[in-house]
């Protein structure tokens, strides 16, 4: 093994430790992960484990550091985490190429796993640590029933990442009372080895189609981006006039990944989209498998966010709204999107400047904890360039959506009424639970 296991007696803030043993009474090698959370306990610190689901273990979330802390993460008050599971493969053609959940073979096979290795688990437990405690065991349910590689390619920005099939299935709380119905539904995913736990894109897929898997862009799979896009009612009336004067409104989408975002705002609700992306071979990908379409409503710009920005805002450019879908490198550091870099004064008064009258600009922010110090510095950072500020929860998951305007309220539509008014076709194509959980936050100048 090679480890010294007197050096898991103490906590080390932010340690990650992996190593291979040999199990007694177990058929395979396993894999032990010892993460300790950045942050120090404040009382007797908790230790949970994790087993890693039967035939998952060469998927990036379990077998990279990226992944097995954003698991950390996940687990709010776990001071260590011991990820356990079967040895990876190597290749990275091998991450999740087909694999097909079966709930009971699963959780025997959990089971198994557990039994023998107890008695080694408490061979890792902190000092601190009652040896007699009971270390709860995490369950880990991210709906995927199966799945299969497309393709596994490498960006000269973002590094390795990954395109894949998968079948999901949810549960939905029936209107009776304990009533409840699964539903399966086909996607197409992309997802990035640096950010594995964190799905890039992902857009429905119609299977129906006899020898053809075609993407849906006319519809959100993703609910961030569901809550991004709902946020355009803040400026209804600014969207309304520009309609109104014979124009498309325009947006600015920093990030396009797969491009749905992109897709969506130009076939659904009419605007003329530009697009920045870092990476040529994101673009490749957006277009050979998530629809992503080149015509005279889309432009995209290949390269840095910020400098593009800089460099639109130079020139004649004017959007009602700019969209950034922006993650950050190191995802651990509290704050997973956006990077700090864009933060800067400088950027934010670059992107005020691109924004028209009652303009916004909409922020997917991946983060620990509204209440963390990170996210209150993001919301004092745009709150020193921007006049008023909204938020969205995302239930359910990591993500809050910022919104910052370039005025302090928004001003209703006088046409919203209309038949054809953008207030209606919004309404149409947007569930309306984030269009009515749009919160005013106070700016912090």
């Amino acid at each position: 093994m090679g480890v010294d296991i007197q050096i898991f007696e103490a906590l080390i803030p932010g340690r990650f430790i992996s190593f291979n043993i040999p199990i007694p009474d177990h058929t395979n090698i396993l894999r032990f992960a010892v993460l300790d959370s950045p942050i120090p306990p404040t009382g007797v610190p908790q230790v949970a484990t994790l087993i890693v689901p039967k035939d998952r273990e060469s998927d990036w979330i379990f077998c990279t550091e990226s992944g097995n802390f954003q698991l950390l993460f996940s687990s709010p008050g776990v001071s260590r985490l011991i990820l356990i599971g079967k040895v990876p493969l190597e290749d990275p053609a091998s991450v999740f190429v087909r694999y097909k959940y079966d709930k009971d073979q699963d959780a025997q096979y959990r089971r198994d796993v557990g039994i023998s290795v107890e008695t080694f688990l408490f061979t890792l437990i902190p000092k601190v640590v009652d040896k007699a405690a009971t270390i709860p065991l995490l369950d880990f349910a991210d709906g995927v029933v199966s799945g299969v590689v497309l393709e596994v390619v490498v960006g000269a920005r973002v590094g390795e990442m990954l395109v894949e099939d998968v079948e999901l299935e949810s549960v939905l709380e029936g209107s009776c009372i304990n009533t409840t119905t699964k539903v399966r539904e086909f996607m197409r995913r992309l997802r990035f080895k640096r950010m594995p736990n964190h799905v890039q894109t992902m857009v429905r897929i119609d299977s129906l189609k006899v020898g053809k898997k075609v993407p849906d862009v006319g519809v959100l799979a993703q609910q961030y981006c569901i809550a991004m896009v709902a946020s355009l009612s803040v400026i209804e009336y600014c969207v309304e006039e520009r309609i109104r004067l014979g124009s498309k409104p325009r947006a600015l989408c920093l990030g396009v990944g797969g491009g749905t975002l992109l897709s969506f705002l130009r076939s659904k609700l009419g605007f003329e989209v530009e697009g920045a992306e870092m990476d040529e071979e994101v673009l490749r990908v957006g277009r050979k498998y998530f629809g992503l379409g080149d015509c005279e409503t889309v432009k995209i710009h290949v390269g840095d966010a910020i400098e593009i920005v800089q460099k639109l805002a130079s020139g004649n450019n004017e959007f009602e709204v700019i969209m950034v879908d922006l993650n950050a490198w190191e995802p651990w550091t509290g704050t997973g999107a956006p990077p700090v870099e864009f933060l800067s004064r400088e950027s934010l008064w670059a992107c005020r400047c691109l924004i028209r009258d009652y303009g916004i600009l909409v922020m997917n922010v991946i983060t620990q904890s509204k209440s963390s110090s990170s996210y209150r510095a993001l919301v004092q950072d745009l709150g020193s360039v921007f006049d008023g500020l909204y938020e969205i929860d995302v239930g359910g998951e990591d993500n809050v959506v910022l919104i910052a305007s370039t005025s302090t309220e928004p001003l209703p539509s006088p046409v919203a009424d209309s038949h054809n008014s953008f207030r209606k076709k919004l309404r149409t194509v947007i569930a309306g639970e984030y269009l009515d959980s749009i919160k005013k936050i106070p700016c912090q100048s």
